[in-house]
């Protein structure tokens, strides 16, 4: 999802810059590059890996089209503050990473607990539990580690009343 999210970001820079031709000719070259990819993951990956090929093919693909553009903004713009990007970026990763993890450890010992109940009614518990306590949990931890983030979302949510 983040190479996918960083195009997201990478584009309207370009546009911005009134530059729409250099995202697509990368897109062009990464399609290419994707079609390869995939040709050659469903050519020599073994029978019941090739769907995984395929998504590994987007998302090797997608991380190419990302650091070309991130490198050919970073050429025409300078650096737009990668080191607080990359802080910010591992700051919300390891809010993830106990989100994660805190959210398995829930599961599990939900599906433990409602492993009698009847059929859809045990799973879904486990999963609604799981989901609600990771989703408070990295509210919590987002709002604690990742504070510059926090405050310039608040700032635009203001603007934009």
């Amino acid at each position: 999802l983040l190479v996918f999210s960083l195009y997201k970001v990478f584009v309207p820079a370009f546009y911005a810059l009134r530059d729409a031709a250099t995202p697509v000719r990368v897109g062009v070259r990464v399609v290419g590059l994707n079609l390869a990819l995939n040709l050659t993951f469903m050519l020599t990956w073994p029978l019941y890996y090739r769907h995984a090929g395929l998504a590994a093919a987007t998302v090797l693909a997608g991380c190419v089209n990302a650091a070309a553009l991130g490198l050919l903004l970073h050429r025409r713009i300078g650096s737009p503050g990668w080191g607080a990007i990359a802080a910010g970026a591992g700051r919300a990763l390891a809010a993830a990473a106990v989100m994660g993890a805190a959210a398995a450890a829930v599961h599990r010992g939900l599906a433990a607990w409602t492993a009698a109940w009847p059929a859809p009614w045990g799973r879904m518990t486990a999963v609604c539990g799981a989901i609600a306590t990771g989703a408070a949990l990295y509210a919590a931890l987002a709002a604690r580690l990742c504070r510059p983030e926090m405050r310039e979302l608040r700032a635009a949510l203001k603007r934009r009343r």
